[in-house]
């Protein structure tokens, strides 16, 4: 069976659906600044924007996505591209890890624990 990219399209878009409809409740209980700064459309596109954000690091999952938003939120919008964030790109960078195992050590480092 051929997949054609319409149809791999749709799917990526159900699946990004699928995780703004899953993190938003989680997003609201951690972050309820959000909704008196941020309308529900906006909210979305900004969960939206964090699959791919996560896309562009390697990562496919919605903890993944979730993880680098909120540490987006706690570290500053340039984490982990600028300079000072080096070990972050290592650690999701790391052949022969899966995304879990990559995941788990980032926020090992991040919370104080060795990675």
């Amino acid at each position: 069976m051929i997949v054609s990219a319409r149809q791999i399209a749709a799917m990526l878009e159900m699946n990004r659906q699928s995780y703004v409809q899953n993190y938003r409740p989680l997003m609201r209980r951690e972050f309820p600044e959000f909704w008196t700064r941020f309308n529900e459309a906006q909210i979305e596109q900004i969960l939206m924007d964090q699959c791919a954000f996560a896309g562009r690091h390697g990562l496919q999952s919605g903890r993944a996505a979730y993880l680098l938003f909120t540490l987006r939120i706690r570290l500053g919008r340039d984490f982990p591209d600028s300079e000072a964030f080096g070990w972050a790109r290592a650690i999701l960078k790391r052949p022969g890890h899966t995304e879990s195992e990559r995941l788990d050590a980032l926020e090992a480092r991040v919370w104080g624990v060795a990675a």
